[in-house]
């Protein structure tokens, strides 16, 4: 054909010749031929889907030809067109329009013997024995260009009427072969099942794969766009099962030809640095002889189980292994230039073994700051030594006094029958004697230690360490509530030593930054230790968990008078058993709360605390017996008896029965209850005496009138009292 276009004269003397038409009807019935023979061949094939596909290359090879004769048939046209237009336009545009229809014609059925020629080579491939030699990556290239030919090239030929089952059949070989490529690779890939081992410790991976039939499947599953996926899943199980364990357990690792194990021996176990360095070379020589293949020309398999793990494995190492080890004093930091030699060797090899890029040598910018990274782990372990003695005990207590120091009260109270206000004096530069945690003094220590190192080199670690004493404080009042919880809600103890122990901290804070900034450097004088936030923070947090404990208490005394029968004593002829029982019940709470507070708290505490509790228990007392309505002349002297008891015993709470007046400011008012309940019409008329009398000074005009009403019978002599009483009011 190609000779036979050479000889065509299309221009001759001005005139088209007739041999064109001759030729172009020659090359027109090829076409005829051709496109009957096509469509026989894709009608058996795709249409009634005969069993026996057969290669068709001599249709395939005519066909190239043809359009490769079609294309210099139609530009030569195209040329004699341009020149000739004037004298033979429409005869050369006829055929040039008719020569475009049979070229369409021709290139769809060229299309189409391509895809024929690629569905029998897969189903050849698919009837031999599938022996891997190259042959998986080679099938998965011819099933991307079968794909381009079906799916994303020549869209008219989905106009065919065989193009449904062309598609169909297409995707049918493209799953059943990706399909078969995931079973190759999880058959020859395979990790150990626990069941197998026996032992849930022991987990292994085996590679049954030599490396060239390893290249195939891989290159295969990249070509199809499936590789990713079980790379991913492969580098997660390679991190978690065996990375993972090498560095924060001790365990025992087998490499074998195709094979590497590892046996946890102990998970609560940190291994020593040579130990997991070690392992992880073993375990990386494995990765590296099996999977260091090309998946295409830029890209390797361990390169990208490398991008896929390499953020989790440098931080497992540095984080739980180099971190480890790092220096927490300076003179253990000429020793651990040492072990940076040995980091660095092993960096070496991941380099050596292309597992790491000279960009990723992220040991290497661990340990140059060595400064920064010892001044970290130093905190870290500081801050694990405060937290630890947080955990102490706050019952194991010394008693502390200051020396040189007058004992003064530091603490002030506004009483109110709440117990809202409780705050701390002005004077606040020394400390009263009383018993602190043990832990207390201990942080005390700690804090002191860091300051002291912190000066002695200032410019370089001064900062985060005083900044760590700032945060120590801070895990002080948030972190030792959450732990001693149970016991600051319940234990009166442990409530008083937590108190006095954030007062203590309080204190000392206000004195450690004149101390230790005159120890600064020159050069770092700017810098200052300011505590003053948390002075204030400790304070309000041991306020605030005593003040509870104080309402708690106070609750209990209330509790006890609720079932006193107080409110129910005119009911009933006698004074109910349960009066006296309640009222000894809450002296025995009052002295629980002297045994265990007299020689923890400051003294003078102890006295304003316990007189705010037996003030209110006195208040809850009296508001009960004026409630009452009539009281009985022997239910009156009873409770005259069961008060006096009260004003016997409780004085003997303080050290000195004499200041109990002082701190419990409704005692006078107990005592003229008392007198009240034992008394005559004119006795009380005289110490009313006109509302200038001691009587007057404790109780209002309607409570005195509420207690004349109850304890006498309606006589002249009363309602004459009464009325004084009222217009005095």
């Amino acid at each position: 054909m190609s000779a036979f276009l050479k000889g065509v004269s299309l221009i001759a003397d001005g005139k088209v010749t007739t041999d064109l038409f001759d030729k172009v009807s020659l090359i027109k019935n090829e076409i005829i031929t051709l496109k009957s023979l096509t469509n026989d061949s894709m009608k058996d094939k795709y249409i009634e889907l005969a069993a026996n596909l057969k290669p068709d290359k001599i249709l395939l090879h005519k066909s190239e030809q043809l359009v490769q004769d079609m294309e210099n048939l139609q530009s030569r046209i195209n040329d004699q067109i341009v020149t000739k237009l004037t004298s033979s336009s429409n005869e050369l545009q006829n055929l040039s329009i008719e020569l475009k229809e049979y070229n369409y014609s021709l290139h769809l059925s060229s299309h189409l013997l391509k895809i024929h020629q690629a569905f029998n080579y897969i189903e050849s491939f698919n009837n031999s024995n599938k022996q891997l030699n190259g042959q998986y990556s080679t099938v998965a290239k011819i099933m991307v260009e079968l794909q381009e030919l079906v799916i994303e090239q020549y869209r008219d030929i989905q106009l065919l009427n065989n193009y449904v089952v062309m598609k169909e059949e297409y995707f049918k070989l493209h799953n059943n072969f990706t399909e078969e490529l995931v079973s190759l690779w999880h058959k020859n890939i395979y990790w150990s099942d626990q069941k197998d081992t026996f032992d849930e410790n022991i987990v292994s991976l085996s590679v049954k794969f030599p490396v060239d039939d390893l290249m195939d499947l891989v290159q295969a599953l990249f070509i199809v766009k499936k590789l990713q996926k079980y790379v991913e899943l492969l580098s997660i199980k390679l991190l978690r099962n065996f990375i993972s364990p090498i560095i924060n357990c001790e365990c025992l690792v087998n490499n074998t030809d195709n094979s590497f194990s590892i046996k946890i021996l102990n998970k609560k176990q940190v291994p020593p640095y040579r130990s997991v360095l070690d392992n992880l070379k073993i375990f990386f020589e494995f990765v590296k002889k099996h999977f260091e293949i090309s998946v295409d020309s830029e890209k390797s398999l361990l390169s990208q189980i490398s991008n896929i793990i390499f953020s989790d494995f440098s931080n497992l190492l540095t984080t739980n292994c180099i971190f480890k080890i790092l220096p927490t004093s300076t003179a253990e930091i000429e020793t651990f230039k040492n072990i940076v030699l040995e980091v660095d060797a092993f960096q070496n090899y991941l380099l050596d073994i292309k597992f790491i890029t000279e960009e990723q040598k992220f040991l290497t910018n661990y340990t140059n700051n060595i400064d920064e990274l010892y001044i970290e782990k130093k905190i870290e372990k500081l801050l694990e030594t405060a937290r630890n003695i947080m955990k102490k005990d706050l019952h194991d207590s010394i008693s502390y006094k200051q020396k040189s120091l007058e004992e003064h009260d530091c603490i002030t109270e506004n009483v109110m029958e709440d117990y809202e206000s409780i705050t701390l004096c002005d004077n606040f530069f020394h400390f009263p004697k009383c018993q602190i945690s043990k832990s207390a003094q201990e942080i005390i220590c700690l804090v002191e230690e860091i300051l002291e190192e912190g000066c002695q080199n200032p410019e370089k670690y001064l900062p985060k360490l005083f900044y760590t004493t700032r945060n120590i404080f801070e895990m002080y009042a948030n972190l030792v509530p959450e732990i001693h919880k149970s016991y600051l809600e319940t234990i009166p103890q442990q409530v008083a030593l937590f108190h006095n122990n954030c007062l203590y901290l309080s204190h000392n804070l206000l004195t450690l930054a004149f101390k230790y900034q005159k120890k600064i450097t020159p050069s770092c004088q700017e810098f200052s230790l300011i505590y003053a936030d948390q002075v204030l923070l400790l304070r309000e947090v041991g306020y605030k968990y005593f003040l509870s404990h104080l309402k708690y208490q106070r609750d209990t005394i209330l509790d006890i008078l609720r079932e006193s029968g107080l409110t129910t004593i005119g009911q009933m002829p006698e004074l109910p058993a349960s009066t006296e029982r309640a009222l000894r019940q809450c002296i025995r709470q009052l002295e629980l709360l002297k045994t265990v507070w007299t020689e923890i708290l400051p003294i003078k505490v102890f006295y304003r605390v316990m007189g705010c509790i037996i003030n209110n228990m006195i208040d809850d007392i009296i508001a009960k017996v004026i409630s009452v309505e009539d009281i009985p002349a022997h239910v009156a002297s009873e409770l005259v008896t069961l008060f006096n008891m009260l004003l016997n015993r409780i004085p003997q709470i303080f050290s000195d029965p004499q200041s109990i007046e002082r701190y419990v400011q409704r005692w006078k008012k107990l005592k003229e209850l008392i007198i009240i309940l034992g008394a005559s019409l004119k006795e009380i008329e005289d110490r009313w005496a006109d509302g200038k009398g001691p009587l007057a000074k404790e109780f209002l005009p309607q409570h005195v009138k509420q207690l004349i009403r109850a304890l006498f019978q309606n006589t002249e002599r009363r309602s004459h009292l009464l009325s004084r009483i009222k217009e005095k009011s």
